[in-house]
């Protein structure tokens, strides 16, 4: 056993702990490593009330429940990375919860008010086309060809082909 693997070993030993019910390693666990993900969380700009139910939340799904987290984690990783990843990411759900959120209220309120959705959205709006304008993957291409083949019909009677085209010195 290496020298790496012994903190590994260490954090299954007190997760298994944990999950047997030994409020000592509970809340050393706690005590431990509260502070450290509070830390974490607020260097993501998580706010005071943000990170207590993010950290309240995740010590409880790691010990309740059906399924408790802790039998997830299967010592592959240090404990306290695989706990700061979990808060981390939870933060991260949370943040777009509420932007989702705030943007149906807004497009709620929109609707309510008779303002045009894409004066609501955040995303650049749909441009329409203008009447009678030709759109297409190669419209600008198509115009050059009609365009040549006009002025060589004008001095010949027939349309321009690929021979003509070579013959013109640049």
């Amino acid at each position: 056993m290496s020298i790496e693997e012994a903190p590994v070993l260490a954090d299954v030993d007190v997760v298994q702990q944990c999950l047997e019910g030994n409020e000592e390693a509970i809340s050393g666990l706690k005590r431990g490593l509260t502070p450290f993900l509070s830390k974490v969380l607020a260097s993501y700009g998580a706010s005071k009330d943000e990170i207590d139910e993010i950290v309240a939340q995740l010590w409880a799904d790691c010990l309740t429940g059906p399924r408790p987290l802790f039998h997830v984690f299967n010592g592959k990783s240090a404990l306290k990375s695989w706990l700061t990843a979990i808060s981390v990411n939870r933060w991260i759900s949370l943040k777009r919860r509420e932007t989702q959120h705030a943007r149906a209220m807004e497009r709620l309120a929109a609707r309510k008010s008779k303002v045009q959705p894409s004066q609501v959205c955040r995303k650049k709006p749909h441009s329409r086309p203008r009447p009678g304008a030709r759109y297409g993957r190669h419209a600008y291409a198509r115009a050059i060809a009609r365009a040549g083949a006009r002025a060589g019909s004008a001095e010949s009677g027939r349309p321009r082909t690929a021979a003509d085209s070579s013959s013109l010195k640049v």
